[in-house]
């Protein structure tokens, strides 16, 4: 077995486990791994796997439910607004279709940033050329406008392991085979499952004290839906109690956030349409309903919580 150091951005490591001769398979295991600073490879330090749930039954039958899922079983929300959406955007050669439905539809159909629209889109992007978008909702939209679903659940699922390594059959049942939530990302077609994932990414980095790439990751999640903003005070917070984290740091941090998020809202920040449907509609609104009121004074739940 040969490995390389552990250590430096964008360094390879190449692990392989090699059979001697009489026929028999020369390489029983390669992995090549990008390393970023030592904070990700699917191996650790003593060539165990991180991904054990790969060779989960319990894994594969989910993974299998919710592909299957994917292909008979769709709501409104995805046949009616978010499919027509994406759809438009690459069919119009990545016009602006904030400004396009705010005049010609609900102005409700799609009430997150661009960044929601990009990621969700790409699959059905490299598809297109092979499968055109038709005037009704096909299998393949279907197909390709939950793949970012399942990655990014697959992604929550892997942080998620991580944290919590003792429990990972636990972590099958009850998250990876949740009904509740196999309902709620495949049945009902919502989104959040999205800016969770880079949430959890963002919080990987900020537990290992990796303060720019957390920033990153959670101005992207940010970028995906705008009520993930509520979660900076935390971050912020825990920053300035952690030691030898000066206001230089922090400061920094702030910058990559703001940096990140103006050049994700940038191409559509003039457009009233954009606005509109992503900044000023009634369900981003939601966020504010919960109330108390004390005298001409209040208290919105939500944030305060």
């Amino acid at each position: 077995t040969a490995s390389g150091s552990d250590h430096g951005w964008g360094q390879l490591r190449e692990r392989c486990s090699w059979r001697n001769g009489n026929g028999n398979t020369l390489i029983s295991n390669l992995s090549i791994v990008l390393m970023a600073n030592g904070t990700f490879s699917v191996y650790d330090k003593l060539g165990q796997s991180k991904l054990p749930l790969l060779k989960s039954r319990l894994f594969w039958f989910g993974f299998f439910v919710k592909l299957m899922v994917s292909f008979f079983f769709f709501s409104d929300f995805l046949t009616e607004q978010f499919a027509p959406f994406a759809n438009y955007f690459i069919g119009h050669n990545f016009a602006n279709p904030y400004a396009h439905f705010t005049l010609e539809g609900q102005g409700t159909e799609f009430p997150y940033p661009p960044l929601m629209l990009w990621l969700f889109s790409f699959p059905r992007m490299c598809l297109w050329p092979l499968f055109p978008g038709a005037e009704t909702f096909t299998v393949i939209d279907a197909v390709s406008y939950r793949i970012p679903l399942l990655f990014a659940d697959f992604i929550v699922l892997v942080i998620l392991m991580r944290w919590l390594k003792a429990y990972a059959r636990p972590l099958l049942i009850w998250y990876w085979l949740s009904p509740v939530l196999i309902y709620i990302n495949y049945f009902h077609g919502q989104l959040d499952v999205i800016p969770i994932a880079l949430l959890l990414i963002s919080l990987h980095f900020l537990f290992r004290e990796r303060w720019a790439l957390s920033a990153l990751f959670v101005a992207m999640a940010i970028g995906c839906k705008t009520n993930m903003v509520l979660v900076i005070p935390f971050y912020a917070i825990y920053q300035l109690r952690t030691p030898k984290v000066s206001i230089v740091t922090l400061l920094q941090s702030a910058v990559i956030l703001l940096t990140v998020l103006f050049l994700i809202n940038l191409p559509y920040l003039d457009d009233l349409g954009f606005r509109k449907m992503v900044y000023n509609n009634p369900v981003q609104k939601q966020v504010f309903d919960i109330s108390l009121r004390f005298g001409s004074l209040q208290f919105l739940v939500v944030p305060a919580v």
